[in-house]
This record gives structure tokens, C-alpha cells and sequence, in this order.
């Protein structure tokens, strides 16, 4: 069968590339003269147009350019790390790059923006003298002309290039003697270094080099590509069945990242993926923009529905979903699927598979997950999800597991053995109606949602070290309702490590509310060594609320105070405001004399906050104040970053 060819079009005027299609290129006969020279006579160069310029196999179409249009040809490329790669052909590509006029770069290191300043200086030094090259793969040894005296010297005089290659991470080594040192590497190695293109499209535009290059993309591990038809996935499968076709042997894919712009067709996304299931070995990742706008998606689920039922069709229907083929060499599979529906298939094994993260999914109704379809798996996720009423799981290797606004979940029933963290977020705010949790390994819980003792049943827990459980509420009669479940929840857990708290400062102005108790509903902390409260205050004081959660564990060692960015409410503090009481929390008489360290982040040196900082320094004579160290590192270290 004839390979295929993945050709860029570009029909833009500013350089940038446009669409792509595949094309059918029949091989092994001679390939087709070109006139990529740009003189318009319709022939290649040397003015025959057939016998050797004909075949492509033994033409360097390349070297005849000017570097001006060579520069245009790589400017294509865009990275200028990809465009520089090039410095290593020979000596004529040494400086090719510098003649580049677009130049895109990234770097990591926020101190020393010393490879732009580099990039910037290397393109005003001129190119040396044009080198003959042996790009063309006829292993010859030499370049297309005599070959050697000429390209002696391969630095530029200034040694910019040398520097700038080195702050790129390439290695350009002294001596290039005009050698083409592509030519002698094989073609494994050859598609490894087209790999770092990752984009499928600037992989496949090498294609035109010679003969030896025409199916080189094919054996390239990396496969990164967007589509932009909905309807029509046909370039991810012509792309994937090029590398079938091509006869080799080496047709494993390490990644498939694919992206559709538009809202994809369930048909269409299970066709493509039945293709890859068989070829792929590595990761899987699939994002569906869908024509729910992106800034609705980002918003919680509750928010969602509301806007999505205002949009009307822009949900894809339930009946609509495409079923997930069998990979079973594949170790991790990321879908963001933007409200299509899935289901997992009835039978088959994803044997390899480790790491399974599921986004924006349309469930329908009940999904199970056990050892016998997913023997391997350790990490399971599921975000801002609906229809999914009953969740199964039996899986023994899984050690990690989050559950993130999955809409209207009401059924848990999970007995997983090797569970280390548990985290759970607002899915089962209504309609609950029985979770039951087996994981004796468990480690790191954090709960931030309903908790009712009859509806939500965890087995003994005796390795747990961390725990989060849902927002405590300093004021509000109304809130009352939630300081009980949070504590019926902590009343599981009498002695841990750390215990993360988050508390939210909601205030009703108003006499007829008063102050009533101070966090109602909250009686008892578990025994711990370390605290770490998240306020998320509004804008109000918070000392008193801090104060009051202090005179329940005062045998802590560490105590850490995040203060949430201020919130742009209006009249948020007024005078008198309720947050300040009890008026007496600055005379607060408790004794801490484990307390060694505290960190606060988002101090803003308030005189609430500066009132704080003297009591504690008050009641805790151990507290080493020679020391501060970042809140962040604080909780890296405790491994309680908030998510």
C-alpha cells in the first residue's frame, strides 16, 4: 500500500502555517519533480526536470537556495530552539538561523534572561560563506561539492553562535570540517530528534528533503495534532495509519496528544480512537473544545448547568456518547472530553495501565472499575463531571484517588486496599444516599464535602496522618449545620499528625444574629502537632476566630495562617463589624509552650493582624523568631499543598 504523506498548506500571508491534509504518494516509484527552488520554470534545479532530479534520491534540493529563503523556510518552525537544531548540518547552517525573523522562545530561569539577550546579539552576526551540504542521505561522507577545506571552521569569529548554542542545549563541537553529520545517523536516531518538533505537521514538512526523509516522520514516537473539523477526523487516522503503512517494524507511539478545536462527534472521536489502541504504548491525551465556551467549563458544576440550560443544544445528549476502545499497552489516558458522554467497554483489560484522568464527562448513570479491567491502576481522577449517580470501585493497586465536583453523585461504594490519599470536593452536596469507604492504607484524607455519620461510613483508618475535613464557619446561625459535620468528622480521627482547616468568615450584619457562641457546633479538635488554618476572610478580621481553634489544640508545635486574597465586597468591614468579637480576644489568657514556629502568608500587617502576632508571641515563650521560612515550603514539606 502506498504511503502517506502529511503536507502543510500554508494559504496565509504572515507566515504562519495554515491546515494540512494527507496524501496518498506511491512508493516505491520515483517521486515527482519539484520546483521548491521558487524560480517558477516548473522543473527542479540544474534545469532538467527529470533522469536524477527526478528520482529524489540522490538531489539535494536545498542547497541552491538562497539563505534568505531557507530563513523563510525555518521561520516555519517558530521555536527558535527548533530553528537553531539546525546549526549542526554544516557550516553553511551554522548561522542560517540567526537570518530568521521570527523568533519565539521560552526560559526558565525568571534571574537570567541571558538566552534572549543571546538570541537577540547572535542575529546580527552575518552568515558565513555558503557550504556545500549532504542533507540529501546518499552516505557519501562528504558534501554535495568537494566537501572539506572550505568548511575548516565552524564558530563564528565572535563565538556567538557557540555561546548561544550552548544556552540552547546544543552541543556544536569545534571542528565541523563541512561534514553533514545527519546523514550517518540512523534513522531511529533520526526520528528521535524529529520528535522535539512534536507538532505532527512541522514533522512531516521534513518530507520534501529528499527521498530517505519521505517516510522518516513516520517513525516518529510523538504524535501532537489538532483538528478543526468536528465531523471529520480523518487526519488523525491517516496519520496513524501512515505509520502502519510504512512497513517498518517500529510503529509503537509513546505519545498521542490530539486536540479538537471545535466540539468533536462521539463517532468521530471513537473512530480515530480505535486506530491508536493497538499502536499505542505510552499516553494517551485527548482535549475536546467544546462549543460550551471555555470560561463557562472553568466555572463549578452547579454554575455550569445553570448557563448550559440557558444555551440550550450546546450539550451533547446523553445518547451521544462513544464507548472507550481497549488500550491495553497504554499507562496513562487523560480526556478532556467537554461534555461528551463515555462509558468504559464491557470486556477487555487496560493491563499497563497506571494513571486514568477523566474531565468534563458525561457519564449515564452507574460506573464501575475493578481489578479485572484495570489490574494496574494507581491514580484515578474525575473533575467537573456530570451524570454519574453510582460509582464502584475494587481496585486494589490504587493509591491515589480525587473526586472533584462530579455533579449529583450520590452512590460511593469503594473497597480499595492500597488507597494512600483520599481527596473528595462538593459531590455529594445533595441527593447522598450511601458511601462507604474500605482503606486501611489510607494516609491523607481531605473530605471537603457532606459528612453525615448513617450516609457516609469509613472503615478504621489507623495509618491516617493528614485530614482536611469540610470549612468551619466562626459566625451564622446558619451555619451552624455545617461546624457539626465537620466535626462529626474530625471525631473519627482523635490523634494525627496534621490537621488542615479552612475557615470561612461569612458575616449577617445585624443585632438580631449577635454573636451567639463563637463556631457553633465545633467542640473538640483532634490531638495533633501541626495546624495550618486557610481564612478565607472576605476582608474581615480574623483573630478571633484563630484565637478560639487555638484554645482547642494548644499542645501544637507548628501553626501555619494563609489569609486568602481579599474579596472586593463593599462595605465588607464596617465599623463595629461582628468579626471583631468578643472584644476581649486580645486579652486572650491560653499557654502554648509547645509552639515553636509559626508562618503566616499574606501578611498585610493590618492592626488586627499585628494585634494577632502579639498574643501569639504572648502565650508561646518556645517560639523561635529568628527563624521564618515560607508558608509554601512549610506545607511542600508536609506534603499539605492546598489543591
Amino acid at each position: 500500500m502506498a504511503p502517506a504523506v502529511l503536507v502543510p498548506i500554508d494559504d496565509s500571508s504572515d507566515g504562519e502555517a495554515g491546515s494540512a491534509t494527507v496524501v496518498d504518494v506511491p512508493s516505491p516509484a520515483p517521486a515527482p519533480a519539484m520546483d521548491i527552488d521558487g524560480d517558477d520554470d516548473g522543473r527542479d534545479r540544474g534545469g532538467e526536470g527529470d533522469g536524477a532530479a527526478a528520482s529524489g534520491g540522490s538531489v539535494d534540493r536545498l542547497s541552491d537556495l538562497s539563505n534568505d529563503i531557507l530563513a523563510k523556510i525555518l521561520g516555519h518552525l517558530r521555536d527558535i530552539r527548533n530553528v537553531a537544531t539546525t546549526a549542526v548540518l554544516s557550516r553553511r547552517w551554522l548561522d542560517l538561523w540567526t537570518h530568521v525573523d521570527i523568533i519565539v522562545l521560552q526560559y526558565d530561569e525568571p534571574p537570567d534572561s541571558r538566552i534572549v539577550q543571546e538570541g537577540g546579539s547572535a542575529t546580527d552576526v552575518a552568515a558565513p560563506s555558503p557550504a556545500p551540504m549532504d542533507i540529501d542521505g546518499d552516505d557519501d561522507g562528504r558534501d554535495r561539492g568537494e566537501g572539506d577545506g572550505a568548511a575548516a571552521s565552524v564558530l563564528a569569529a565572535d563565538g556567538s553562535s557557540a555561546a548561544l548554542s550552548l544556552a540552547l542545549g546544543l552541543h556544536v563541537h569545534g571542528d565541523g570540517g563541512g561534514a553533514d553529520r545527519l546523514s550517518d545517523l540512523h534513522e531511529d536516531i533520526l526520528a528521535k530528534i524529529l520528535g522535539h518538533l512534536r507538532d505532527i505537521r512541522n514533522v512531516a514538512t521534513t518530507a520534501v528533503l529528499s527521498r530517505r526523509w519521505l517516510d522518516l516522520w513516520t517513525l516518529v514516537d510523538i504524535i501532537v495534532l489538532q483538528y478543526d473539523e468536528p465531523p471529520n477526523s480523518r487526519i488523525v487516522q491517516e496519520v496513524l495509519a501512515a505509520r502502519a503503512r510504512n512497513g517498518s517494524t517500529a510503529t509503537d507511539i509513546r505519545l498521542l496528544e490530539v486536540t479538537s478545536l471545535n466540539s468533536a462527534t462521539p463517532d468521530a472521536t471513537a473512530s480515530w480512537l480505535r486506530v491508536a489502541a493497538p499502536r499505542l504504548t505510552g499516553e494517551l491525551f485527548f482535549r475536546n473544545r467544546s462549543s460550551v465556551p471555555s470560561e463557562i467549563l472553568n466555572e463549578e458544576m452547579d454554575v455550569v448547568e445553570q448557563l448550559v440550560d440557558e444555551l440550550g443544544d450546546l450539550v451533547v445528549d446523553e445518547s451521544g456518547a462513544f464507548e472507550l476502545p481497549c488500550f491495553m499497552r497504554v499507562t496513562k489516558i487523560t480526556l478532556h472530553l467537554g461534555f461528551l458522554g463515555l462509558s468504559l467497554p464491557p470486556s477487555g483489560v487496560f493491563a499497563k495501565l497506571r494513571e486514568l484522568h477523566l474531565v468534563h464527562v458525561q457519564f449515564n448513570g452507574e460506573l464501575t472499575m475493578d481489578d479485572a479491567m484495570l489490574p494496574s491502576l494507581e491514580w484515578l481522577e474525575i473533575r467537573h463531571s456530570s451524570g454519574l449517580a453510582s460509582l464502584t470501585l475494587r481496585l486494589a493497586p490504587l493509591t491515589q484517588m480525587t473526586l472533584y465536583n462530579v455533579r449529583r453523585l450520590r452512590r460511593l461504594n469503594a473497597v480499595l486496599p492500597g488507597l494512600e490519599v483520599l481527596s473528595v470536593t462538593e459531590c455529594f452536596l445533595e441527593d447522598l444516599e450511601g458511601v462507604s469507604i474500605v482503606a486501611e492504607e489510607l494516609e491523607d484524607l481531605r473530605w471537603l464535602d457532606m459528612y453525615q455519620p448513617g450516609l457516609v461510613y469509613f472503615k478504621r483508618m489507623p495509618r491516617l496522618q493528614m485530614l482536611l475535613p469540610p470549612a468551619v464557619y466562626p459566625y451564622g446561625l446558619q451555619n451552624v449545620f455545617f461546624n457539626r459535620s465537620c466535626q462529626m468528622l474530625l471525631n473519627l480521627c482523635p490523634s494525627i499528625d496534621g490537621l488542615l482547616l479552612i475557615v470561612e468568615i461569612e458575616l449577617e450584619q445585624g443585632a438580631k444574629h449577635g454573636v451567639r457562641p463563637l463556631m457553633e457546633g465545633i467542640t473538640q479538635l483532634p490531638h495533633i502537632k501541626i495546624l495550618c488554618l486557610n481564612l478565607l476572610t472576605r476582608g474581615h478580621a480574623y483573630g478571633a476566630s484563630v484565637l478560639h481553634i487555638l484554645t482547642m489544640c494548644t499542645c501544637i508545635a507548628v501553626l501555619g495562617l494563609r489569609i486568602e486574597e481579599d474579596f472586593q465586597v463593599e462595605n465588607a468591614c464596617p465599623v463595629n463589624c461582628l468579626c471583631d468579637r468578643p472584644r476581649n480576644w486580645r486579652d486572650k489568657d491560653i499557654s502554648m509552650r509547645s509552639l515553636t514556629e509559626i508562618v503566616i502568608l499574606n501578611f498585610r500587617g493590618k492592626q488586627h493582624e499585628l494585634d494577632l502576632v502579639r498574643v501569639l508571641v504572648q502565650v508561646a515563650p518556645a517560639l523561635d523568631l529568628s527563624c521564618y521560612v515560607p508558608m509554601y515550603e512549610v506545607l511542600q514539606a508536609l506534603g499539605l499543598l492546598w489543591k
